[in-house]
């Protein structure tokens, strides 16, 4: 499967950069178009990932691609990713607007899109994963969780309506 297109995801402090790499499986009767990111060591929501991934849909987007579905996932087999970095996202302007902005454009894109959860999502990378229209996780391994809760550190007001909007009563 030849990639369509390769978005670089720029080196940050202790992250060495990646990829999100998009490819087209063949023989499907509606496209699917797989976005990978690869970003080790764990794929970390950091501002040149989250730049990536706008860019990366806006490809898909304006491109003139045929309609289809959009499944995310990672070419690291442990993390889907292992969520924000702390302390970029404290203490780097914009970041938050940032993040949001990669939350509303899977709420509103286009086409269905498919989180296929291939490895742990902690905190910002379960939200990212919410974002979707759907969520898989097919294999056993793996963790999600919100673990702000375990630390005390409350869920902005986004977090907490992306939350309430995507999980039922029941929890």
């Amino acid at each position: 499967m030849p990639p369509l297109f390769s978005i670089p995801i720029a080196p940050l402090e202790a992250h060495p950069g990646g990829t999100i790499t998009c490819t087209q499986p063949r023989g499907q009767q509606v496209p699917i178009y797989l976005l990978t990111w690869t970003s080790p060591p764990d794929n970390r929501l950091t501002t040149p990932l989250l730049r990536a991934l706008l860019a990366a849909l806006d490809a898909l987007e304006f491109s003139g691609a045929a309609p289809g579905v959009v499944l995310t996932t990672s070419g690291l087999p442990k993390f889907y990713s292992n969520g924000l970095d702390l302390d970029h996202a404290f203490n780097t302007e914009g970041f938050w607007a940032l993040l949001y902005s990669v939350w509303a454009r899977f709420l509103t894109f286009p086409m269905p899109t498919v989180a296929l959860i291939n490895g742990h999502a902690y905190a910002g990378a379960l939200m990212l994963a919410m974002a979707h229209d759907y969520r898989l996780a097919p294999t056993p391994r793996g963790f999600l969780c919100l673990n702000e809760l375990l630390f005390g550190a409350p869920l902005k007001p986004a977090m907490a309506a992306m939350r309430r909007s995507r999980v039922s009563g029941h929890c």
